[in-house]
């Protein structure tokens, strides 16, 4: 076993402090990111906002059919994130 002078303990103590200190400041992830992760990595969850979004979406992709949401959105958009088609169609309800 080695001995530590008491100004080598104090200045790991200090650096150890500092590296905390470091990652409480970090900001933490907005609530809407994780949420959002989540939904997209979660089979079942995906699916729920797939399901929802075919029964209130305004337009779809022209190719795959994948829902695209409202008017505005849709001119956002350049092309299907899916499968990169650019014509969508318009839902008839």
């Amino acid at each position: 076993m080695s001995s530590v002078s008491w100004g080598e303990l104090k200045q790991a103590i200090k650096e150890v402090i500092k590296e905390e200190k470091a990652k409480e400041d970090e900001p933490l992830p907005n609530e809407g990111d994780i949420t959002k992760n989540h939904a997209c990595a979660c089979p079942d969850c995906y699916c729920g906002i797939i399901d929802r979004m075919n029964k209130t979406s305004d337009y779809k992709c022209g190719n795959c059919g994948l829902p695209l949401g409202n008017e505005a959105f849709v001119k956002k958009i350049e092309k299907c994130p899916n499968c990169g088609h650019v014509e969508p169609e318009k839902i008839e309800r």
